[in-house]
């Protein structure tokens, strides 16, 4: 039975800002360098980690309801090609949202 390992690095940071009582603000940052993998049979890849960026903002326009949205990216695309050497399919850059209604009360 093969086993793998994986190894890397990365570093990540964020904040979140109350910007007034009814409205706050998040964002965060994450950097990684090359994912390697090493299997026991030696089986050896390199790929790289994307930049990753999400930022999201809740605004509560009378109390007991809240608005909330997201925005996220994911740099995929710059592991394709280390992908394809090892491989497996290339990736792509990944951008989602998202947004949200939350009623406590009227």
């Amino acid at each position: 039975m093969a086993v793998t390992d994986f190894t890397g690095m990365g570093v990540s940071v964020g904040v979140v800002a109350a910007v007034r009582p009814n409205l706050g603000v998040a964002a965060s940052l994450r950097a990684g360098t090359k994912l390697k993998a090493t299997s026991s049979p030696g089986t050896r890849a390199r790929v790289s980690l994307p930049l990753e960026f999400a930022a999201g903002a809740r605004y509560a326009p009378v109390s007991g309801v809240n608005l909330a949205g997201t925005v996220a990216y994911a740099g995929w695309g710059r592991a394709g090609d280390d992908l394809v050497a090892a491989g497996e399919a290339r990736s792509r850059d990944v951008w989602s949202a998202g947004a949200g209604l939350d009623v406590e009360r009227l």
